[in-house]
């Protein structure tokens, strides 16, 4: 049986996240060691891997704001 591959798009990880397209958008571009795999005609699509760095980007920018505020 083969293995089929999922990539996601920006839109696809803010639903998952429950964040905003934008914060998604603008926290991939600041990862340049995180390029998309790929395009869907012109939208860019990342694998589990780099979504997974992004959750894990955003909630170390979450616990910055959360050591701010306290």
């Amino acid at each position: 049986m083969a293995l089929i591959a999922k990539f996601l798009t920006p839109r696809e990880m803010a639903v998952r996240l429950k964040v905003s397209i934008h914060l998604v958008r603008s926290t991939l571009e600041d990862l340049a060691d995180v390029p998309p795999c790929g395009f869907a005609d012109s939208t860019p699509v990342y694998d589990e891997a780099a979504f997974a760095r992004l959750k894990y980007e955003l909630n170390l920018l979450e616990a910055k704001e959360g050591e701010r505020n306290d």
